[in-house]
């Protein structure tokens, strides 16, 4: 499977500063490979759309920016270097920005911050107007990862360029609104991933507050709990899932005005999964159905193309949407059957998500819908 670099970056909050100057950052001694699935980097990327999305629409979006990927079984992963050389300012950055959402959810879960077994909602897809999720356009970070009790904020952001050696000024500036954004709805846990890619690979930092910062003693006529700080700052240093009441100053008129609205993260939460229905009914309803093929009995609509737009490729895309989910133990049979039957097939990687069905193969004899789908 191929690869990209992951490091991380603890940061914490001077209370006695404002702005960016409260913040640091301060990359660890930690850092390791992390295997990319490239079926699911594409799953992530649709469900990121604003408006539901149309097959034909999605589907070769999905193709220029799998084209854009050098993508060695076991290697680093890269752009294409006599692609993105030559490729267009905004094409390229479509490219590196989509990259950013997948490797932010690749490393939140290897961070053990989160499973994939949780709920996982785009709050960056939810319509802006009067009447919608959020009134007008302000901070908001991309994702939300949710497990049991718990939910945790992400955001993304992806670059075409060398990873620096430490922490950027734009890094700490994003920082500083995402900590505006996580104060304003009740200290709300969140973390931050910066994805840089360029022809000799990819490395993502993921920015996440120190877990078990050091606590000095009480300065002379201070209380403890005056010298530990207010509760924003308590939280971002502890990292803790506790839900806090809003700082006085988020009630004032003046500072509201400056945000997004007074919609919960619950209740956004509750609307990106509705969002995320529809975008998938959408595609059901507009992609052409692949006949003769069922998988785990479900019909299934879609379509498979090579990844050649920019050059010789031998993997193909296989992008499908079924008529209903599949229920867990249905998906494990479905994955195991895939394995099986792709074993001849070196770097195939498979991903089953809700009713998404997607597949990145070599050529394989047939259609690659014969891998996946029901025999008699």
């Amino acid at each position: 499977m191929t690869w990209v670099m992951l490091r991380d970056f603890s940061w914490t909050v001077d209370p006695s500063q404002t702005g960016i100057a409260r913040l640091s950052a301060e990359l660890t001694p930690r850092t390791r490979r992390l295997d990319i699935n490239l079926a699911r980097l594409v799953e992530i990327n649709t469900l990121a759309t604003p408006c539901p999305a149309r097959f034909e629409s999605h589907f070769p979006e999905a193709r220029i920016l799998l084209s854009y990927l050098d993508t060695p079984e076991n290697g680093p992963l890269r752009l294409k270097p006599d692609v993105v050389r030559t490729s267009s300012h905004h094409l390229r950055h479509f490219v590196v920005e989509s990259l950013g959402m997948a490797m932010l959810t690749a490393a939140v879960e290897a961070s053990s911050r989160w499973h994939r077994s949780g709920s996982l909602h785009h709050l960056d897809a939810l319509p802006i107007g009067p009447d919608k999720s959020y009134r007008k356009r302000g901070i908001k970070p991309d994702l939300l990862f949710g497990w049991p009790k718990k939910q945790l904020a992400g955001e993304a952001r992806g670059r075409y360029r060398k990873a620096p050696s430490k922490a950027l000024a734009e890094n700490l500036r994003r920082l500083n609104e995402l900590l505006t954004w996580s104060e304003y709805h009740r200290d709300h846990p969140f973390v931050m991933s910066w994805a840089y890619a360029s022809e000799h690979g990819v490395t993502v930092d993921l920015f996440a507050p120190r877990r078990k910062p050091s606590r000095p003693a009480s300065p002379p006529g201070k209380t403890s709990r005056e010298a530990r700080g207010s509760s924003v700052e308590r939280a971002a240093r502890s990292f803790t899932y506790q839900r806090l009441e809003v700082p006085a100053w988020l009630t004032e008129r003046d500072n509201r005005a400056t945000l997004d609205d007074w919609t919960s993260v619950h209740q956004l939460a509750e609307r990106a999964q509705a969002h995320r229905h529809t975008v998938q009914e959408t595609l059901f309803a507009s992609a052409p159905p692949v006949e003769d093929h069922l998988v785990s009995g479900r019909r299934l609509h879609g379509a498979w193309a090579p990844l050649n737009l920019f050059g010789q490729d031998d993997r193909r895309l296989s992008f499908g949407v079924l008529d209903e989910a599949l229920s867990p133990e249905e998906q494990g049979v479905t994955l195991r059957r895939l394995r099986r039957r792709a074993a001849e097939y070196p770097g195939t990687s498979v991903h089953i998500a809700g009713r998404l069905v997607i597949l990145v193969s070599s050529n394989t004899r047939g259609g690659p819908w014969d891998l996946l789908a029901d025999r008699g």
